[in-house]
């Protein structure tokens, strides 16, 4: 059962990525240098599903800026 939540859950992330990351373009240039720097720094991939988190978190932060 939890294998299937699991699998879900990235189905769910990656369509939401993808559609996020289409409304957020630059929060999602930010997110993709983040990974990138993790991944070439420490050799770790970060799952989609924490891509979304910090999208979603960046776009926020970039927002707030805008209103200031």
């Amino acid at each position: 059962m939890r294998k299937d939540r699991q699998e879900q859950e990235v189905q769910i992330s990656a369509s939401s990525l993808a559609s996020i990351g289409n409304d957020f373009p630059e929060a999602e240039q930010i997110v993709n240098k983040i990974a990138g720097r993790i991944d070439y720094e420490l050799g770790v991939k970060i799952p989609k599903l924490e891509r979304l988190y910090l999208v979603i978190h960046i776009a926020r932060l970039l927002d707030r800026k805008k209103q200031k």
